[in-house]
């Protein structure tokens, strides 16, 4: 992505790029036919192939229902995910004025790598790397089964997994349980400074086991061993517990999705 949204610090800016880059196919034709920059702080993203579209914004430019009215006019349903430095922005309160509904609020955490023990994390029988087509379906079912679809692009992950055997920007793997059989996901980005996590899932049927713990013990370990010193994810209110006792810190970055039916 050429142009980037520029935020208050460097863990935002490069979640909010990731984020943005990543959520659709990410190749640089797509991109150019599908990313509709507004202004320097709001994208439109047509992600699939109905023109169902997407907003990015961050709260560095506060937008006015003049705005969003523009953006909002032909379009019956959208999502637009609005990215701040704290959770009560002013660009909230337009959206919701503009009968846009608060789906979820989820808040940026960062892990230091320095003193992460990789011990067999990377070693681990149960995970699996993604290398195939078949793998990368596998993956995508499991994310479609497990994951509130308003912000997944669910036909991304092949066209990301062929950008990557050229331009190696990411890491996806599989858990497989007991019975070989696969029940969960992890994904790591690392072309920007920081490596992000995203993608973890893990079915319903085979939570609990400790499976969510293994693929991102992987990831982190994966990340230390390609000589990344911070980690960083966007947690959810459930999650961010469970990060936190990882080793991650919250710090002053959140993602507002909003839905506009």
């Amino acid at each position: 992505m050429k142009k980037k949204f520029k935020m208050h610090n460097a863990y935002a800016n490069d979640l909010i790029n990731n984020f943005t880059k990543y959520y659709a196919n990410p190749i640089e034709e797509y991109i150019k036919q599908n990313f509709n920059w507004e202004t320097d702080n709001v994208c439109v993203i047509n992600k699939d192939e109905n023109n169902n579209l997407t907003v990015v914004s961050n709260d560095l430019l506060k937008l006015n229902d003049k705005q969003v009215k523009a953006i909002t006019k032909s379009e019956s349903a959208m999502t637009w995910i609005n990215f701040s430095n704290n959770d009560h922005n002013e660009n909230h309160h337009v959206l919701i004025n503009n009968y846009f509904e608060l789906l979820h609020v989820y808040q940026g955490m960062v892990l230091q790598t320095k003193d992460w023990d990789i011990k067999d994390s990377l070693t681990n029988p149960h995970i699996k790397v993604v290398e195939t087509k078949a793998e990368v379906e596998k993956f995508t079912s499991i994310i479609e089964n497990t994951f509130d679809l308003e912000t997944i692009v669910l036909d991304k992950y092949l066209p990301i997994h062929k950008y990557n055997i050229e331009n190696k920007v990411n890491h996806m793997i599989l858990v497989k349980d007991e019975n070989d059989n696969f029940v969960g996901t992890g994904n790591i980005y690392f072309d920007d400074e920081h490596a992000i996590i995203d993608d973890i899932s893990v079915l319903v049927e085979a939570r609990g086991k400790g499976y969510a713990k293994m693929i991102m013990f992987y990831l982190i370990s994966y990340a230390k061993q390609i000589g990344k010193s911070e980690v960083l994810l966007f947690g959810t209110e459930d999650g961010t517990p469970v990060y936190e006792k990882i080793g991650f810190k919250l710090i002053d970055t959140y993602m507002e999705v909003f839905y506009k039916k």
